[in-house]
């Protein structure tokens, strides 16, 4: 799960990092291998192998040139791979699909505009052609949709002019479909997928009139649909967009230094903490810790070396380490070390870069909260009577935090979003490194009976930041019944009615489920001579096995006693009298009736 994180306990968690704290690494940039070729203007794809592509671009050194070339990045070695696509393209896209393989679409080389797209695939090394677009695009922007397929969108043609068309690539197929165009042409925008699915655009440039747009617009993938939405609070190209963990939208810069934060519940654009110099051609990344690092990019007319880190607990920018020389254009990559990879670029005397540099977030102490345990009373409930779910809740994080509001819902199978109120919540409070809270969670209900999933949520307003935003729920499955049964002993007849002593007679006895469900009465046991109540466990004079009793329903049972010698007897019945089935009424399973032996 990712997650924004508001801190809630600023006072109480700084004299919790007066206690638990470890020391903090501070974050540093390290020169990692050089690519073959120098370029701007690239795509870099963090593979499932955990390597990284850097395909095509823009290289000074030979004039200008569009490459076809490629690198391949090893984060175990830190070196460079060599290779080549079957076509050259710089400000083209590239998307990693479900399946793995990268699709790399549209750009621009030598020869003008490119339509055409190809597939790389990680298993071989090599390139294979793929349907090509409709309509050729230099700039356009790719999101991979949650069904799989890949949506490009905007870019210019040949003449600088913006456009507004869009198209979908299904890998299932190697085609592309034209889908709904959006409400104005659109360059040097940005394209985020967000929580729900759908796709949002914003701002973007036109060469043509050098004017910036502070429009915005969304994509519904349900019906192929646009919907303008409310424009940002400025106009931006050149920008960058990152999905923050609570749903929420980071745009940064674009030939500013401002930023704002895009509210998909509201439909609302508010302005944050500005970043200290104006961006834009930066790059910015989703470190795990929910913060997001902005590297380099162009104040006109240089090229920047500095980075900054945005906290969206505090909506504040922070100046980190400075890269070892200014880059714009570049591409920056998450690895799965928790580093980032960034590569290439331009640089202030127009030369293109081959250098690369990783970034090592500085290693604070943060929480990490995790769901260890839970036990249901009763364990298995009935259907609409409340039950209690005692919750431990574990912080296995290096330092306190905020444990927010426990969320807990009596049956849901799915994975739960930031904010999304649960069936039941309790305050979780401050938790030291290490420590462990249990918590009752009382009132929860379930409306039929069957397998059910208990979901439980720990920091469900996501208000902290932590470690690992992944962890943060548990579900577990259990069993609710229906009403339950209740059995009877509803009539019962001697043979003969008063025996004779020390001889054989019977006793025939009528068990009913007087209750709603059916369920197994297990055994009957009778008492020729028993006055008194007995426990669940008894055995009787003669016994018989009831089996299952459908609600309403009655089964007859006759069994033999021995009469004892003469006088007044009393004859006892117990069903279910192991007690083995939950009933609505478990006092009335016993029944007696008198008698006399002559």
């Amino acid at each position: 799960m990712h997650k924004i994180r508001l801190n809630y306990a600023f006072l109480l968690l700084a004299a919790w990092a007066a206690i638990f704290s470890l020391p903090a690494q501070a974050a540093s940039w390290a020169a990692t291998g050089s690519m073959a070729a120098a370029r701007d203007s690239h795509t870099a794809t963090l593979l499932l192998n955990g390597k990284v592509l850097v395909a095509g671009g823009l290289n000074s050194s030979t004039g200008n040139t569009t490459l076809a070339s490629t690198a391949l990045y090893d984060p175990a070695t830190g070196t460079w791979t060599a290779g080549t696509m079957l076509t050259a393209r710089r400000l083209h896209t590239a998307t990693l699909l479900l399946n793995g393989k990268v699709l790399v679409a549209g750009g621009i080389n030598d020869s003008g505009p490119r339509a055409s797209a190809a597939l790389y695939d990680p298993a071989s090394g090599t390139w294979a052609t793929t349907g090509a677009m409709a309509t050729p695009r230099v700039g356009p922007t790719a999101t991979l949709l949650p069904n799989g397929k890949v949506l490009v969108a905007g870019g210019s043609d040949s003449l600088d002019r913006l456009i507004a068309s869009a198209e979908v690539y299904d890998p299932a197929t190697g085609t592309w479909t034209t889908t709904g165009g959006m409400t104005t042409g659109r360059g040097s925008h940005t394209a985020t997928l967000l929580a729900n699915g759908k796709v949002l655009v914003a701002g973007g440039f036109t060469p043509i009139f050098s004017l910036t747009f502070a429009s915005a617009e969304v994509y519904d993938p349900a019906s192929g649909t646009w919907t303008a939405i409310d424009n940002m609070t400025r106009a931006r190209a050149g920008h960058t967009a990152t999905r923050l963990p609570n749903g929420k939208l980071l745009v940064a810069g674009g030939y500013q230094a401002s930023a704002e934060i895009y509210d998909p519940a509201s439909g609302t654009w508010t302005a944050t903490g500005a970043m200290a110099e104006a961006r834009d051609s930066h790059t910015a990344t989703l470190l795990p810790n929910g913060k997001v690092l902005v590297a380099g990019g162009r104040n006109y007319p240089n090229s920047l070396a500095s980075a900054a880190v945005y906290n969206p607990a505090s909506g504040t920018w922070t100046a980190t380490a400075a890269m070892a020389g200014p880059r714009s254009s570049h591409t920056a990559t998450l690895l799965t070390n928790g580093k980032v990879l960034v590569a290439g670029g331009g640089n202030n005397t127009d030369h293109y870069l081959a250098s690369a540099e990783l970034y090592t977030p500085d290693a604070a102490p943060t929480a990490d909260f995790v769901v260890t345990g839970v036990t249901l009373t009763p364990t298995s409930p009935g259907v609409n009577t409340a039950f209690t779910a005692k919750v431990t809740v574990k912080n296995q994080g290096t330092g306190a935090g905020n444990g927010g509001n426990l969320l807990v819902w009596a049956d849901q199978g799915a994975t739960q979003a930031c904010g999304v109120s649960g069936d039941k919540s309790v305050a979780v409070g401050t938790l030291a490194a290490g420590a462990s809270k249990t918590l009752a969670v009382a009132g929860l209900t379930v409306s039929s009976a069957g397998l059910k999933t208990l979901r439980i949520f720990v920091d469900g307003a996501c208000i902290t930041l932590e470690s690992d935003e992944g962890n943060n729920q548990l579900a577990a499955s259990y069993r609710a019944h229906g009403p339950p049964p209740d059995f009877i002993v509803s009539a019962v007849t001697l043979n003969p009615a008063s025996p004779a002593a020390n001889s054989l007679f019977t006793a025939t006895v009528k068990i009913t489920n007087q209750g709603t469900l059916a369920a197994d009465a297990g055994f009957l046991d009778v008492w020729g001579n028993q006055p008194t109540l007995q426990p669940c466990g008894a055995d009787g004079d003669a016994w018989a096995a009831v089996g299952s009793v459908a609600a309403g329903a009655s089964k007859t049972f006759t069994l033999t006693l021995q009469a004892g010698t003469a006088g007044a007897k009393t004859l006892r019945a117990f069903v279910d009298s192991w007690c083995a089935t939950t009933e609505s009424n478990e006092g009335n399973n016993q029944s007696n009736q008198a008698y006399t032996v002559k």
